[in-house]
């Protein structure tokens, strides 16, 4: 007997396969905006139809790549703005290669930046802003009595002995990994002379590049690292949280497969907003060019796919990409900065909260102010059109209000939501786009 839902789940085997070929010949991030908001509301309108009723391992097969355009409590779209050079008051430091990490290294709340230069200097940029609103101060070189020896590589902080302080750990153009204890406090850091590979590590090939993150969900930080000619080295922490300790390092693990590049400079984060942790990888030799690596496996097993070229909306950088990721506006999703060979901090905004991505279709596009806002907030639409509804959603993702667009200004009473990260949604029955709003 026919199943009566057959003809939806072709559709959306065939809306799958016509995106995931964009994909593959990279040809998602080259076609029209309005073509992608079709294909991506048509294939989540078939994911709602089907998913419960193809069994997962199936529903995963078919998606495979247009997993990422999913949204709302599956694997979620990430959506990233316009690169933006050098914003929040940072300035190119004038050097050939800036390699930056956020960090709060001070202890206040929001993230600063930790830099190299390809001089070997440590550039401190204290966000003197606040969580919501960075603003970073003109760099110090070599702060909190760091010693840095010439040719060093990325700097990361990691709490490494667990007593509430971050401790630098840097790369070595010749390998070695230099660790800098922080001796002073969590608000106040002071960093030791530098120990080369502690708790047991090896040194990489040639210019490894360290992250840190707790792959395996045991509450250590464990360290993925690249060598020369693009090789990824785990290292995973068989001690404890406070007494680290690294087993002998393991070579593309994980199903990891490296790109024709020689130097790779990952980090790593929750690109998906599935529990797990994914890689984002910057190359040296290969355009700047930005690698997505999905954990497609859990928060205890991982298991990488293939690498996806600059997607969600993600651009070659010059000469060379040195990714960081955090949260620098507050807003609950990872946005990313990149360093490149002119000096440049280049910003990408995270247009995503907890799955819902904020997106302008051509044919419907609005503006939200005040934005923050107190009390109400005025929509104000930019397009003639007709029959269009108003959504609010919070950042789980929530239906809280909905209303009918009357004219071109519409009011949103918000006097009685809590402060937080909330979903503008404008719609009509075949598009819709999304901005955040920010409630005080």
């Amino acid at each position: 007997m026919k199943h009566p839902y057959s003809r939806k789940i072709n559709q959306f085997k065939n809306t799958a396969r016509q995106i995931n070929d964009l994909i593959e010949t990279n040809s998602w991030q080259t076609i029209a905006d309005k073509q992608k908001q079709q294909l991506q509301w048509k294939l989540n309108n078939l994911f709602s139809i089907v998913k419960n009723i193809l069994q997962k391992k199936e529903l995963k097969k078919i998606l495979a790549a247009a997993a990422f355009l999913i949204y709302v409590g599956n694997t979620n779209a990430q959506t990233f703005a316009p690169a933006v050079n050098n914003p929040f008051g940072l300035s190119n430091p004038g050097y050939y290669v800036l390699l930056p990490s956020f960090t709060d290294l001070d202890n206040d709340g929001d993230l600063d930046i930790i830099a190299l230069t390809y001089y070997g200097q440590i550039q401190y940029f204290e966000n003197t802003g606040t969580p919501t609103n960075p603003a970073f101060a003109a760099p110090q070189t070599n702060p909190f009595g760091i010693s840095y020896p010439a040719l060093g590589l990325r700097p990361v902080t990691v709490d490494m002995d667990n007593d509430g302080d971050q401790d630098l750990f840097t790369g070595e153009y010749y390998g070695a990994f230099k660790y800098f204890q922080n001796t002073g406090t969590p608000a106040n850091p002071a960093f030791a002379l530098p120990t080369t590979n502690p708790f047991g590590l090896d040194s990489a090939f040639e210019e490894g590049f360290p992250a840190f993150a707790d792959f395996d969900n045991d509450g250590d930080p464990d360290m993925l690292s690249n060598e020369y000619y693009g090789v990824f080295k785990y290292y995973e922490n068989t001690g404890t949280a406070s007494s680290p300790n690294f087993a002998a390092p393991t070579q593309n693990p994980y199903g990891l497969t490296v790109p024709s590049i020689d130097e790779a400079n990952p980090t790593v984060g929750d690109l998906d907003n599935d529990g797990d942790l994914d890689i984002l990888v910057g190359s040296w030799d290969n355009g700047g060019n930005i690698y997505f690596y999905r954990n497609s496996g859990s928060n205890t097993s991982p298991s990488f796919a293939a690498p996806l070229l600059n997607p969600f909306g993600l651009s070659a950088a010059a000469g060379i990409a040195a990714p960081t990721l955090g949260d620098i506006d507050n807003d609950g999703d990872l946005d990313l900065m990149v360093g490149d060979t002119t000096g440049n901090f280049i910003f990408y905004k995270n247009n995503l909260i907890n799955g819902i991505p904020e997106f302008n279709s051509d044919d419907i596009s609005f503006d939200v102010s005040p934005n923050p806002a107190q009390g109400e907030a005025i929509i104000t639409i930019h397009n003639n059109k007709n029959n269009l509804t108003i959504k609010l959603f919070d950042i789980s993702g929530k239906h809280i209000l909905e209303k009918n667009i009357i004219d071109n200004k519409t009011t949103l009473n918000i006097n009685k939501l809590p402060a937080g990260v909330y979903i503008v949604e404008v719609s009509d029955k075949k598009l819709a786009s999304r901005k955040k709003l920010i409630v005080e």
